[in-house]
């Protein structure tokens, strides 16, 4: 018969307790509970029914989380979550005038898709949310947790969540990390980079995010900025940021990934506009990708393999394309590029096959 309020002020009481670290002493064994691992001591009835209907599934859940601003609370939720917990983030908005830091013991977070990180007008940071897990070395070896178990620092993740920054910096920064996973996400109006994905770390799989500006005055940002090696990326879209993909590292993979400017409504972002930028990486495969309306679609690197890949640029007749010069398809200015089954359809069109040493080798390319 207790209410829904009363049942959240009692849980809230609870994790103040657990935050605290206040010593209650048990009267029972049914007085002690595990959540995440670790013991927790509610005494009184109602507290611990409210706090044990909350985390049964072992996440914490940040609406019941109370601070003084959005970076305080996901802080504690962070600490109540403890080393490789999970956070769940409910629908809402979530404003934040400082970057809110994420997984420093390896937390996951798992956003609603509803869920807004905002910037506000004071806004003035480099990043909306930054994870990084600096405490543990990046190692293909085990290492012991707090329970004395084995755990290896992988398998953390994000998932969903519209991180909006308001053009004052970059929406997600992802660092030290090794076997993550990021999807669902949505990264709007960039400054810098819509992710940006830095080492130490490797092993990502970052899908099913969709990356949108829809601000003036953010020429030269980037959707998605990936620093680091070994990681994989796919169904990944791009809408009006000056570069699509800018890979800087090697042995990446990327699969049905689509940058496209509106020229119609944001011509200043078309000239200089690159869909897939790697030249200065080495061994990376894209597969099934398609640049639209990119003033250099593709911009390639040693090793490059495209598989096919399409390329399309809208016709004159309806955006004025003519008026920023010719379409680049290739741009190679490492050496070594394979093309396979690829399908460039751009009017007006220079295709820069090669300013290395080595010819650009096409198989069933049209």
């Amino acid at each position: 018969g207790t209410s829904i309020n009363a049942v959240s002020k009692y849980f809230i009481e609870a994790f103040n307790v657990v935050s605290m670290k206040i010593a209650v002493k048990a009267t029972s064994p049914t007085d002690l509970h595990f959540i995440n691992g670790r013991k927790y001591v509610i005494s009184d009835p109602i507290k611990r029914a409210a706090f044990y209907n909350q985390c049964s599934d072992g996440k914490i859940n940040l609406a019941y989380i109370s601070g003084s601003n959005t970076v305080d609370r996901f802080s504690l939720a962070s600490k109540i979550a403890g080393e490789f917990g999970v956070v769940k983030v409910p629908s809402g908005r979530y404003e934040t005038s400082s970057t809110i830091w994420l997984g420093t013991q390896g937390q996951s977070y798992e956003f609603a898709s509803d869920s807004y990180i905002v910037a506000s007008s004071s806004f003035n940071d480099s990043y909306l949310v930054s994870w990084g897990c600096a405490a543990y070395e990046l190692r293909d070896q085990d290492f012991p947790n707090s329970l004395g178990e084995d755990s290896a620092m992988t398998n953390s993740h994000i998932w969903g969540g519209v991180f909006d920054v308001k053009g004052k910096g970059g929406c997600v920064k992802l660092y030290h990390f090794k076997g993550f996973e990021i999807k669902g996400c949505t990264f709007y109006n960039a400054k810098t980079n819509g992710i940006s994905v830095e080492a130490p770390g490797y092993e990502l799989v970052l899908h099913n995010c969709y990356a949108r500006n829809s601000f003036s005055g953010l020429k030269g940002n980037v959707a998605y900025n990936i620093q680091t090696s070994d990681c994989h990326f796919h169904d990944l879209i791009s809408v009006n940021y000056s570069t699509g993909f800018r890979v800087y590292q090697s042995s990446g993979c990327l699969t049905r990934c689509h940058p496209w400017t509106a020229i119609k409504d944001f011509s200043e972002y078309y000239p200089d506009s690159i869909g897939f930028d790697i030249a200065t990486s080495t061994g990376v495969v894209l597969t099934d990708c398609y640049s639209d309306t990119m003033q250099t679609h593709y911009k390639t690197g040693n090793q490059t393999k495209m598989i096919g890949c399409t390329a399309l640029s809208s016709r004159k007749d309806v955006f004025p394309i003519d008026l920023y010069g010719d379409v680049n398809i290739i741009d190679n200015d490492k050496q070594g590029v394979v093309l396979i089954g690829c399908m460039f359809r751009c009017s007006g069109t220079t295709i820069v096959e090669n300013s290395g040493s080595v010819a650009v080798t096409k198989i069933g390319c049209t």
